[in-house]
């Protein structure tokens, strides 16, 4: 454990180097991992895979790493390359990352997917309920939904917990791109889920990378 405003980890570094450890997962914030990867630099720590939340999720976190954010690896939620479509706007995973990071000028982010599927699912439940000014009806209506969205099927009905929907992730991992319009990619390198996300390379150790 580490207090949240610390920047300095040469005591868990430490323990991990002595311990053997080759694997570092958990959850930090992004300033907390560079850090952490800086002094592990420094200290002659060399995991062989480092899977935290947070950092590895969105772009922005491997900034910080330099090159040293090859072969980082994170859940992923969602990509462009899913084969699915928006039930509002018919668009394809992929036409509404290219539309998005159009108007943004940034690389796209697995929660994009997910933040379009929410306003499928609430207008979905708000037509199905007969009544979108009745909160009963629409909280009813919601428990019952089964949708297929942008982000995958979102399966309300199917759930042993009543207005919770339980959607598939899949193991990514950052690689670096060869002269690509991005600096890293995140690529699908495990599933075994139902979601229909397709395995685009293996898993590679760092070792494997550097």
């Amino acid at each position: 454990m580490f207090k949240n405003e610390t920047d300095d980890f040469t005591n868990q570094i430490s323990l991990f180097k002595s311990a053997g450890a080759e694997t570092v997962t958990g959850f930090v914030y992004s300033y907390q991992f560079a850090s952490f990867w800086r002094e592990s630099a420094q200290l002659g720590y060399k995991p062989e895979i480092v899977s935290t939340a947070g950092p590895f999720l969105f772009p922005g976190g491997l900034d910080a790493l330099g090159d040293s954010g090859d072969g980082m690896m994170t859940e992923i939620w969602w990509t462009p390359k899913l084969p699915v479509t928006s039930s509002l706007t018919g668009q394809t995973a992929k036409a509404l990352a290219d539309e998005w990071e159009a108007a943004q000028n940034r690389q796209w982010t697995p929660a994009l997917g997910y933040t379009h599927a929410v306003w499928e699912v609430a207008i979905a439940a708000l037509k199905a309920s007969g009544d979108p000014k009745n909160r009963e009806a629409v909280r009813d209506a919601l428990q019952k939904l089964t949708l297929d969205t942008v982000a995958g099927k979102v399966d309300f009905a199917g759930s042993p917990i009543p207005g919770i929907a339980h959607m598939s992730l899949a193991g990514g991992q950052r690689r670096k791109t060869a002269g690509g319009k991005y600096k890293y990619d995140i690529v699908v390198a495990y599933n075994d889920s139902p979601a229909p996300f397709q395995v685009e390379a293996g898993f590679k150790l760092l070792s494997q990378l550097t």
